[in-house]
């Protein structure tokens, strides 16, 4: 059974805002489309290496894919079976480090975490990862 029309509209949207396909009535695949049909991911995560890697960035396009194709870490399960509060909310406060054991704000916390971004969150907390000793291999 072909899919249907709206969901192939919908994939064929996705595709053009990726540059995967062409912005005209024919819908003729890219030169990036071509290379992203060749990667075993999503045409999203496969132009953020390929323009990672034209821009020099790869050491932080690949760990950033790698984490954005993985369910998110920062939320659990509810009871229902749908995703659920803030994992942070069901872990345990942390004291700040030389204090009398009162609760330090989530920015001592965390302090590789970005308001404004998600993604530069991530890459913040492989970098905190890998400065504390984690292993990039």
């Amino acid at each position: 059974e072909p899919p249907a029309a709206a969901a192939l509209e919908a994939a064929q949207h996705a595709l053009r805002c990726v540059g995967a396909l062409g912005a005209t009535a024919e819908r003729r695949i890219t030169e990036l489309g071509r290379v992203l049909a060749r990667l075993p991911i999503s045409a999203r995560l496969g132009k953020l290496i390929v323009v990672g890697r034209h821009d020099g960035l790869l050491h932080h396009a690949l760990p950033l894919a790698a984490m954005l194709a993985q369910q998110d870490p920062y939320a659990h399960m509810g009871e229902d079976g749908t995703e659920g509060q803030a994992a942070e909310a069901a872990q345990p406060n942390v004291p700040s480090p030389g204090s009398d054991g009162a609760s330090a704000p989530a920015a001592e916390r965390r302090p590789w975490a970005c308001a404004e971004s998600d993604a530069l969150s991530l890459i913040g907390l492989y970098h905190t990862w890998l400065a504390r000793g984690g292993d990039d291999a």
